[in-house]
């Protein structure tokens, strides 16, 4: 048994190439004009995740940092 948490690539540092692809090892600190603490609380709700979850009860844990598909294209 596993627990899969859906995190977002907005925990990601901004990059200068639109079209970058994430990384694993990319640095975190993202945040946005609209919602400047929305990285923020990404990245500590996967330390709550890893923390709680996965060493406290055990449990294999999996965290998705999934992409927001938006505009025309998506």
């Amino acid at each position: 048994m596993f627990f899969m948490h859906v995190s977002a690539t907005g925990c990601y540092a901004a990059h200068p190439d639109p079209e970058h692809i994430c990384t694993e090892d990319e640095l975190l600190g993202g945040s946005t004009w609209f919602a400047p603490m929305y990285g923020v609380s990404k990245t500590a709700t996967e330390g709550v995740v890893r923390s709680a979850l996965c060493r406290i009860y055990g449990l294999l844990t999996v965290i998705g940092r999934m992409n927001v598909a938006s505009g025309a294209t998506a």
